[in-house]
């Protein structure tokens, strides 16, 4: 079974939340820390790949 998950647009989650709607799909904010987890895992494998401490 395939999952599919929308992604909201910032101005349909404005509208949306606005109007006290229930969010149906994953929100710009969700979108936000999910880019946020996958960098900061990448720069982790880059870190134990290179050696290099280059984390922020």
């Amino acid at each position: 079974m395939i999952k599919m998950f929308l992604n909201v647009s910032i101005p349909d989650y404005v509208e949306t939340v606005t109007a006290g709607k229930p969010i149906r799909g994953t929100t710009p904010i969700q979108v936000s820390q999910q880019l946020h987890a996958h960098a900061d895992k990448a720069l982790e494998i880059l870190e134990n790949i290179t050696g290099s401490g280059m984390k922020s």
